[in-house]
């Protein structure tokens, strides 16, 4: 299971690598073969979606609204999160309304 500083570092480093690589250039590609395929932007789009995860997870688990702390600063994982969070309200929300569930979960005038 991923955790919020296992996310928050892995997109750190793959932004500072991101960096370098847009400033030095040529130099850092050749030193890091493995950045020629758009890894970097890979490797931040992957937090992001762990991040959302976690929202979803934390929202599953009853948490309050507050982003964690340690997304709190980074504007991608925090959007990513809440993202999670309300995904997870709107998917319970069809699930706990009557009308949704009757019209087997096509959304009701309300949440459509």
């Amino acid at each position: 299971m991923v955790c919020y500083l296992e996310v928050r570092c892995a997109y750190a480093i793959a932004k500072l690598k991101r960096h370098a690589s847009e400033k030095l250039g040529t130099e850092f590609r050749l030193a890091n073969p493995s950045s020629l395929s758009d890894g970097f932007l890979d490797d931040q789009a992957e937090q992001v979606d762990s991040a959302q995860c976690l929202g979803w997870r934390d929202a599953q688990d009853g948490c309050d609204d507050r982003v964690p702390f340690l997304f709190a600063d980074e504007p991608a994982l925090s959007a990513a999160w809440r993202r999670g969070v309300n995904q997870y309200r709107l998917i319970a929300n069809l699930q706990n309304c009557t009308s949704c569930r009757t019209a087997r979960f096509d959304p009701c005038p309300k949440h459509g």
